[in-house]
């Protein structure tokens, strides 16, 4: 057989396959073809289905601090906030009421702003006068959490971050007797104890 005879049938027959090929399943009716919905833009919402809707996991609602700023009428804050707080201001402490759960000796008083405890015994004019902090145990690092403040015959403060599970006290020396003050918070429990004995 001819060389150039073989090429004209093989691009014959290739052809002939191709054009009935590309004949034999095309839809006559362009209305069958799915109309393409275009990509929405970054700054669109895209519209779920029902079934996507169900696929999408639950929205995790945000977390708010408002209710840890309400306070109890015993002077509790009344959610303990789940995460660290920074230390309050002065502000946030002149605004805080006193907590009501204990009697606490003239010229002292316990106040909570979020999780932070702040104990106050301060001179005044028939109280036992504040000498000095000690035997501070289970309160962390001072000056990450808690602070202290002490002016001999005038003022014994400190404020301690309270943690959940765990406990903490110190000793206020006063020159009629001596104060054990702290906190206990049982593990999961809603609030600490305060400790002033």
């Amino acid at each position: 057989m001819n060389h150039s005879f073989l090429c004209r049938l093989m691009t014959f027959v290739v052809f002939g396959l191709t054009a009935g090929t590309a004949g034999c399943c095309k839809d006559k009716s362009d209305d069958a073809q799915p109309i393409p919905f275009p990509e929405p833009k970054p700054d669109e919402t895209k519209v779920l289905t029902p079934s996507q809707e169900t696929a999408q996991p639950a929205s995790t609602p945000t977390p708010t601090t408002a209710s840890t700023n309400n306070y109890q009428s015993n002077g509790f804050p009344e959610v303990m906030p789940s995460q660290r707080t920074p230390v309050p201001t002065v502000s946030e402490w002149s605004r805080a009421p006193v907590i009501t759960t204990k009697k606490f000796p003239d010229g002292c008083h316990m106040k909570f702003v979020r999780e932070w405890l702040k104990i106050n015994c301060s001179k005044d004019t028939d109280t036992a006068t504040p000498l000095r902090i000690s035997s501070i145990t289970g309160f962390g690092s001072e000056g990450a959490d808690y602070f202290k403040f002490e002016k001999p015959g005038k003022v014994l403060d400190i404020i301690v971050r309270t943690k959940d599970g765990k406990n903490g006290s110190a000793i206020y020396v006063m020159d009629r007797r001596s104060y054990r003050v702290g906190y206990h918070w049982p593990y999961r429990a809603p609030f600490p104890s305060t400790i002033f004995e």
